[in-house]
């Protein structure tokens, strides 16, 4: 959908929350958020768009998922991806 998802709604910090989170379906269970995909790079391009400072601690909560991210840039860094 051009929208997005309809579970996000946006909080008062302007981060997207999902509604159904604590019963999601499956495919958004298994969705890993990567700079190969698309729908993320678009995503990240519109909020830089906007004027916005993306902040890795904005983006993802957890250290790990930081790091899964840090991890995905570096791959498409040295694939020459950007």
């Amino acid at each position: 959908m051009e929208k997005g998802c309809i579970f996000l709604v946006w909080d008062e910090e302007g981060k997207a929350c999902c509604t159904i989170y604590s019963f999601r379906p499956k495919a958004c269970r298994e969705w890993i958020p990567s700079l190969s995909k698309p729908k993320c790079l678009e995503g990240l391009i519109k909020l830089k768009s906007e004027g916005q400072l993306m902040l890795l601690g904005k983006l993802f909560d957890s250290k790990e998922d930081q790091e899964t991210f840090c991890s995905s840039l570096k791959n498409a860094l040295s694939m020459g991806g950007f």
